[in-house]
C-alpha cells in the first residue's frame, strides 16, 4: 500500500484501505470514494521501477481507459493522477465479475446470455471503431450487475491502440483457453480477429458453462495447432474433430442458430472468421 492512503481531487476523496494484488511495481487496492460513498478501485505503480517500454505500455493503457471510459459498458476511469513518484487509475469497483457470479449463482438463462454477450458487442465495436484492440477478453474482465443486467469491460493492461487499422500485432496476447490459434503461427496478425475468437470463447463459456476445446485433450489441441497447424488452419471449423453439446448449462436445448454464430467466431481460420459487424447484425443476437 502507497504511505498515504487519502487523496483529495476536485470531485472525489479516495480513501485506498485495501489491497488486492502486488505485480512488480503495480499494486490494486480497494477504497471509497468518501463524498460519495462509492466503492472504487486503484491501479498504482511507482514510476522510477518502471523501464521506459514499462513506462510507455503504462501511458498507453491510461490514454486507452480515458478513450474508452465514454462507452456505458467499459469500466469508468474516475481519476488519473501522479503524487509522490506514483501514478494512479481510479476506477468504479463492482463486487461480480462474470466468473464469481457463475460459480455463485444457477446457470444463467439464455436471455441474459444474449443480453450480455450483446453489450459486450457493442463495446468492442466502439473500441475498434477508435483502433483499440482490447487483447484479453475474458470471464474475469467483465463486471456484472445481476440486477440491472449491466456489464463493464475491464482491464487494459495487455490492450493496444493502433497506428492505423491495418496495423499487426506480434508476440503473445490473451490468456490460456482464450489465445486464437493464427497466435502461434504467425509472426503478426490481426488483434481485431483474436478479439472476436476470444469474445467466442466467452460466448461459450456463458452458454455451457465450461471452456471449449478442454475435453481432456486441450494440450492436444494445442499440440495439434502448432505442430500440423497449416492444416487446420485453413479450416472453417472451430476444431475438426470437436463437437458442440446439444443443451447448455441451463438446460436449454442449443439452436442451430447459436451454434453458427459459436462456429463463425471460433474459426480456425482467421479470414473465415465472423467480423464483428457481422456477430453484431447475427440473427441470434438480434433475436433478443
Amino acid at each position: 500500500m502507497p504511505s498515504q492512503s487519502f487523496f483529495a481531487t476536485k470531485k472525489y476523496v479516495f480513501d485506498l484501505e485495501t489491497l488486492l494484488s502486488c505485480r512488480g511495481a503495480t499494486i490494486v487496492c480497494v477504497g471509497w470514494d468518501l463524498l460519495s460513498n462509492q466503492q472504487v478501485v486503484a491501479k498504482i505503480t511507482t514510476l522510477q521501477d518502471l523501464t521506459e517500454s514499462e513506462k510507455q505500455r503504462w501511458r498507453t493503457e491510461t490514454k486507452i481507459l480515458q478513450i474508452a471510459a465514454s462507452h456505458e459498458n467499459s469500466v469508468p476511469l474516475l481519476a488519473s493522477f501522479e503524487r509522490e513518484g506514483r501514478s494512479y487509475l481510479i476506477m468504479e469497483y463492482t463486487e461480480w465479475d462474470l466468473v464469481k457470479f457463475l460459480n455463485s449463482n444457477p446457470p444463467l438463462k439464455r436471455s441474459k446470455c444474449r443480453n450480455i454477450f450483446t453489450q459486450l458487442v457493442y463495446v468492442l465495436q466502439f473500441l475498434h471503431e477508435r483502433l483499440i484492440v482490447h487483447g484479453d477478453i475474458k470471464l474475469e474482465n467483465v463486471l456484472y450487475d445481476p440486477k440491472a443486467g449491466k456489464i463493464r469491460l475491464i482491464d487494459y493492461g495487455s490492450s493496444f491502440l493502433l497506428e492505423n487499422p491495418s496495423q499487426k500485432l506480434k508476440g503473445l496476447l490473451s490468456t490460456k483457453c482464450y489465445i486464437a490459434p493464427e497466435i502461434f503461427f504467425f509472426a503478426k496478425y490481426d488483434g481485431f480477429k483474436t478479439d472476436i475468437y476470444s469474445l467466442g470463447v466467452l460466448l461459450f463459456a456463458l452458454i455451457f458453462g465450461e471452456m471449449p476445446f478442454t475435453d481432456g485433450n486441450e494440450v492436444e489441441y494445442y499440440s495439434k495447432l502448432t505442430n500440423r497447424g497449416k492444416k487446420y488452419l485453413y479450416s472453417s471449423e472451430p476444431r475438426p474433430d470437436f463437437r458442440f453439446p446439444k443443451r447448455g448449462a441451463s438446460g436449454q436445448p442449443v439452436s442451430k442458430m447459436l451454434i453458427s454464430l459459436l462456429k463463425g467466431m471460433l474459426s480456425i481460420n482467421p479470414d473465415n472468421r465472423l467480423t464483428l459487424a457481422k456477430t453484431a447484425s447475427h440473427p441470434w443476437v438480434q433475436k433478443g
